[in-house]
């Protein structure tokens, strides 16, 4: 058979596509699901700033974590900023498998198959999915977010690396009320690496060495090392459990990833674009993408969507901007992010990060900031 839509890989794009379809009129579709299997995933922590949560944000006994300030911390001290009407949320994983799966479980028409995907093809407006040992299967549109083929050894390119534990220690060592998004009194001298900390109490968080890297694969003992020594030496915290683990390399890009793709074969996740080439966050922008999916769908008007998350060319300019400080004066990056928090109010930064300001907000807030590194970078500009 030919399946309306066929959804390969069930990580936060996956499962985030499932649930806009399963709240739609498509909700009666034939939906085949390809993953390698849910029991292979770990947990994770996802992050988005907004009004209020998310309708997919999973559902609680109390209300969804979630905190109201953050800080920037270096060695020009401590900026801790009021988010006006945001709120920066943070989404299990698990629970977020968990709920959507259960719904899904409710819907005879969406077909489940573990197992590894090998090739995504396209030929006349059908795609075709091969997999390991179940064969083949064709679809209408495909939404991948698994398989891709990878940008060229020859392009520069940064990566977003870090290793993350959440920790438990003896005594009160946390701010709860308030998200650290870097810190970078880090123990080593790159002075790019930073620390960010997601508070649950005051003597549990969240606690993630982060470096931006020009190396292809995590260097996972040099992230452990520097992050036990941050733990110990500037959160002075000598013992304390270590409860979970996490990790995660981004590619830091404004440069489409997949050189392969096709009219039926819409990409999405980070391989779609949907990651913040100079911040790294993602959740938000896959919303977005498979809301606008699912309704082009119902609307038929598949064919008008583009192969990958659309984003306006200034935002990738504003990025790149600060991808080409980060690669070129990595050392500069402290007093950069630094500059643009102390200048601007929390609500406004997060906003422009999420890309929902307009052009004359961006300038006013822009025409605060201390020009010499952007005008430096505006010089040698290049894309990433």
């Amino acid at each position: 058979m030919t399946y309306k839509l066929i959804i390969t890989g069930l990580g936060a794009a996956g499962l985030s596509m499932l649930y806009h379809c399963i709240n739609s009129p498509l909700h009666t579709a034939d939906i085949l699901v390809i993953d390698k299997g849910m029991d292979q995933k770990t947990e994770k922590s996802w992050c988005y700033w907004s009004d209020k949560p998310l309708d997919i944000h999973p559902a609680q006994k109390e209300a969804p974590t979630s905190w109201k300030r953050i800080k920037i911390i270096s060695d020009q001290g401590i900026l801790e900023k009021h988010l006006g009407q945001l709120n920066y949320y943070m989404v299990s994983s698990t629970e977020f498998y968990r709920e959507i799966w259960a719904k899904v479980k409710a819907y005879p028409n969406i077909t489940y198959i573990q197992d590894e995907i090998t090739d995504i093809t396209s030929q006349n407006n059908l795609s075709t999915v091969e997999t390991v040992h179940n064969g083949s299967f064709k679809g209408e549109l495909i939404f991948n977010s698994s398989i891709f083929s990878g940008l060229t050894s020859s392009q520069a390119l940064l990566h977003q690396s870090f290793l993350g534990w959440v920790i438990e220690s003896r005594e009160a060592a946390f701010d709860p009320e308030s998200v650290t998004l870097m810190d970078f009194r880090t123990p080593t001298k790159n002075n790019s690496d930073f620390v960010y900390i997601l508070p649950f109490g005051k003597r549990k968080a969240l606690v993630e060495y982060t470096q931006f890297t020009r190396e292809k694969q995590l260097n996972n003992a040099f992230l452990q090392k520097n992050l036990h020594k941050y733990i110990r030496d500037t959160l002075n915290i000598e013992q304390y459990n270590i409860l979970r683990k996490e990790q995660g390399f981004i590619p830091m890009t404004t440069k489409g990833i997949l050189s392969k793709t096709g009219p039926s074969i819409i990409h999405s996740g980070t391989i779609g674009g949907c990651t913040k080439p100079a911040t790294g966050y993602t959740f938000h922008n896959i919303q977005l993408h498979c809301k606008n999916i699912v309704d082009a769908i119902v609307k038929n008007s598949a064919g008008n969507l583009k192969s990958h998350f659309p984003r306006k060319k200034r935002f990738s300019f504003y990025d790149n901007i600060l991808l080409n400080i980060a690669y070129k004066w990595p050392e500069k990056l402290p007093a950069t992010f630094f500059n643009l928090f102390q200048v601007n109010k929390g609500e406004e930064i997060l906003r422009f990060l999420h890309e929902s300001t307009d052009i004359w907000q961006e300038i006013a807030l822009l025409k605060k900031v201390k020009f010499g590194v952007y005008l430096k970078s505006l010089g040698n500009y290049e894309k990433y």
